[in-house]
């Protein structure tokens, strides 16, 4: 197997690729399926979080229809299938695929599937490409094109030599999409600047006490003859400007440091069964190989081969354990669930997306009026629709004089001026208090940057009070204020 790391002179981007053999089952080159594949995952561990990348070649295993994810769990496109035949190996590159969150090209973005091995007992699929499950996007029109077609497309026959006979194997195509990886200079830059971050949950009562005034000077401009969307924009501004100052003199806060706008927070793995003892595992075979590749001494790299090794064994033994203790447990959590608390089974079935297989067992078809099953979609939503619309529109026919009088009670013009009249009245300042105490707390802010906490403070009240009224009579709505 080899690495090939590829970038740009410009160092916009880069991605590593990864050529291997394995031989074939019964071949006198004896070699260990499992630690061939253990090895290759081992080695996307190291070269492969680097960023984008993908491997090929001939792995000799044949996995036929068997799944290279976990179906409800990877979310994946299907793979078309045109081998069926499975050997040893198979079973081992599947497992493989799904310890390293790797999936098969082959038969995903088509633009061509074929045999990637022909021989005189058959045809088959040998040759792949294997990319990440997150990156299996970027990479389209797969193409296989078989050697014969090769050699007629360019007229190869007369310049080959016919005694000898023509490569068995195929040459495998696509295309791969770098422009998400290309950044200008200047955004490979990192940028790292500081939020504040404030603590709404101990708002002292003194709050806004020294900012009457100004909130005050607000109110009084509003009873003037600014009325025009501009007018009320900078008014608002202005009483957001008064809010962060007081935040700032006021409320406890503390400071995070972004970077390319990313928090300083521990980073999280995307794996649910990743522990803090993996991370250390991890660390050391990082450690271990950096020692053994700056070593220049041969006596001495042997040792430090052998730790490394180790050592990655060692992190691969641990995290395959991890792997199936998380998943025990869930399936012992759901067994749990099941004869007790259903409702917490059913958020716990949706949580590993076993759910989504049933997606694709609801067979889209209705039977009609007539007793006449269809397969046809519009007939099939248009009886759903039907079917709902009787359910939540029933019909009563029964004019009882109780009914007739509630109609016309609802149809009589005083009654309907009445209504009118009183959505026309100003808006009170108990409507503004309702609202503003049904606000929720502990939610993100808008684009003024203001929390919910500080508009239940009885000083904002009056203030947005009139500014409400003011928007409403005069037809300045509040959705561009701030």
């Amino acid at each position: 197997m080899m690495w090939i790391n590829i970038t740009d002179k410009g160092g916009k981007f880069q991605f590593n690729a990864c050529v291997c053999y394995l031989p074939p089952v019964d071949s006198t080159r004896n070699v260990d399926a499992q630690d061939f594949y253990d090895t290759v995952l081992s080695q996307i561990h190291t070269y492969g979080k680097t960023g984008l990348f993908f491997m090929c070649g001939d792995l000799n295993s044949r996995c036929a229809d068997m799944e290279d994810f976990i179906p409800g769990v990877d979310d994946i496109i299907e793979r078309d299938v045109i081998d069926y035949v499975s050997n040893a190996y198979g079973e081992i590159l599947c497992d493989f695929l799904i310890n390293s969150n790797c999936c098969i090209l082959n038969g995903r973005n088509t633009k061509r599937n074929n045999y990637t091995y022909v021989s005189t007992r058959g045809s088959s699929v040998v040759d792949y490409c294997i990319v990440p499950y997150e990156n299996v996007c970027r990479f389209t029109d797969f193409e296989v094109s078989t050697m014969s077609e090769l050699m007629q497309n360019y007229n190869l026959f007369d310049s080959v030599d016919q005694c000898v006979s023509k490569p068995d194997h195929s040459l495998l195509a696509w295309n791969m999409c770098l422009d998400k990886l290309t950044k200008s200079h200047d955004e490979n830059k990192s940028k790292e600047t500081e939020v504040k971050k404030f603590d709404f949950s101990n708002i002292p009562s003194s709050f806004l006490d020294n900012r009457l005034r100004d909130i005050e000077d607000l109110i009084l401009q509003l009873d003037m003859n600014m009325v025009n969307q501009d007018g009320i924009n900078k008014l608002y501004g202005n009483f957001v400007d008064i809010l962060k100052n007081e935040m700032n003199d006021c409320l406890d806060y503390k400071t995070v440091k972004l970077q390319d706008g990313q928090s300083n927070k521990k980073r999280r793995t995307k794996k649910p069964w990743w522990s803090d003892q993996l991370t250390v595992l991890w660390n050391k075979v990082c450690e271990a190989e950096k020692d053994m590749l700056k070593c220049k001494i041969t006596s001495r790299k042997r040792e430090f081969r052998s730790v490394f090794i180790m050592k990655r064994k060692n992190f691969d033994r641990e995290a395959q354990r991890a792997k199936r203790h998380y998943w025990r447990n869930k399936v012992l959590r759901i067994d749990e669930l099941e004869s007790g608390n259903q409702r917490e089974f059913w958020k716990e079935i949706g949580r590993i997306g076993v759910g989504q297989e049933r997606r694709k067992l609801i067979p889209m078809e209705v039977q009609l009026q007539n007793g006449e099953i269809t397969n046809d979609k519009d007939s099939v939503l248009s009886e759903w629709k039907n079917a709902f619309y009787d359910l939540l529109n029933a019909n009563d026919d029964s004019n009882t004089p109780e009914t007739s009088i509630d109609s016309q009670r609802i149809h009589e013009p005083d009654i309907e001026c009445r209504g009118l009249h009183e959505l026309n009245d100003e808006i009170s300042i108990d409507e503004v208090q309702r609202a503003v105490r049904s606000l929720k707390m502990n939610k993100a802010v808008g684009v003024d940057e203001i929390p919910a906490e500080l508009f239940k403070n009885v000083t904002v009240i009056p203030l947005l009070h009139k500014l409400f009224n003011k928007c409403f009579f005069h037809g300045n709505n509040s959705r561009d204020l701030g």
